[in-house]
């Protein structure tokens, strides 16, 4: 699509390739340590096996942004939410709900050893218009940045991350959640949107 930006999230694909390939690993350690690691490779493997499986049934989510309207602080941006693939089943009357959510990563190191501690400092539902077409999930995501809250940011030792988390609710199926980094530019918007969405931020976080 001309002028917009496709994000996809397939970490429950990459998670279940990943769980399988441990259990596999640890097989032939169950020789040797039988009971240990034949539990711990039948987990691995279980799990990886569950989430290839529910990556079939509900699809993979993807979120459409314009590249004519980059996020800004104090910005708001229309974007389109859409799951393609899935079974029939888990396309029947979708409800669709969404979260902004900032976080910020502190990476600490002491010696050799590093310890990252991430921390949730903003929150805030998102309007979502569900469409009403028969066997599809998909709608719109109105999303609002506050004008008071940090920019994005990537650093060697603190990383400021935001994205969009989608929840996606079927009757008869598990909920998904599909989630989407966005980058948040350090510039206000020239369109500053309401009161810059006080009350979102996470309890503790900074003022």
């Amino acid at each position: 699509m001309a002028g917009t930006v496709v994000i996809t999230d397939r970490s429950r694909r990459a998670r279940s390739l990943g769980l399988i390939i441990l259990g596999v690993f640890l097989v032939p350690f169950a020789i040797a340590v039988p009971i240990p690691f034949a539990l711990v490779g039948a987990a691995f493997l279980i799990g990886g096996i569950r989430r290839l499986w529910l990556s079939h049934v509900l699809g993979v989510p993807t979120l459409v942004v314009p590249l004519a309207e980059p996020l800004c602080l104090g910005g708001v941006l229309v974007a389109r939410f859409h799951r393609s693939g899935g079974t029939p089943r888990a396309r029947r009357t979708p409800r669709l709900s969404a979260l902004l959510v900032c976080q910020e990563r502190v990476t600490y190191r002491q010696g050799t050893d590093d310890h990252t501690v991430t921390q949730e400092i903003y929150r805030r539902e998102l309007a979502v218009t569900t469409d009403q077409v028969p066997d599809t999930v998909s709608g719109q995501v109105v999303i609002e940045v506050p004008v008071d809250a940090p920019p994005s940011l990537t650093l060697t030792h603190n990383r400021v991350i935001w994205s969009v988390q989608v929840r996606v609710q079927v009757p008869g199926v598990p909920d998904d959640t599909g989630r989407f980094a966005l980058p948040v530019l350090p510039v206000v918007a020239a369109r500053v949107v309401g009161d810059g969405g006080a009350g979102g931020r996470a309890p503790g976080a900074p003022q």
